[in-house]
């Protein structure tokens, strides 16, 4: 065992816990290694007995405590919830637009340019119209959809 291996082991180690037998034979063949244990008991003696600063809790106990203390607070509910007159109006406009789109003036324009024509304008405002009203119901929705769907 070398040095580094002894001193990584004996932190390792809990206080008070027996050291293993692979440690004991390297510290009584390592002088160097005993000062240094009996520095670090003296430290930890020194440390618990000053009164002062008690040892800290370990790590677990305040990530459990701090989890404990989020599920005991209550989630605020959603500002923005689900109503058919909210989302139905804005999907009967775009559905009426979808409807016009072939009526409409703005559209006539490139339709009657040299070599233009409505088969990939009006895909792709279409599907950009249908993709954002999509977006926003589903982001403003997303709870009520996840109640509906998945229980």
């Amino acid at each position: 065992m070398t040095c580094k291996d002894a001193m990584d082991l004996y932190c390792y180690l809990d206080q008070g816990e027996p050291l293993p037998a692979d440690l004991e034979a390297h510290l009584a063949s390592c002088p160097t290694c005993t000062q240094w244990v009996q520095r670090m008991d003296s430290v930890l003696q020194l440390y618990k007995r000053s009164g002062q600063h008690p040892i800290p809790t370990p790590i677990e106990d305040r990530i459990l405590a701090a989890i404990e203390a989020l599920e005991a607070t209550p989630t605020p509910k959603p500002g923005l919830t689900l109503s058919p007159g909210k989302w139905m109006l804005p999907g009967v406009f775009l559905l009426l637009g979808i409807l016009g789109i072939p009526f409409s003036t703005v559209f006539s324009v490139f339709a009657s340019q040299p070599g233009g024509n409505l088969e990939v304008l009006v895909p792709v405002v279409l599907g950009a119209a249908f993709t954002t009203y999509a977006a926003f119901f589903t982001g403003y929705n997303l709870e009520w959809l996840k109640k509906k769907f998945l229980t």
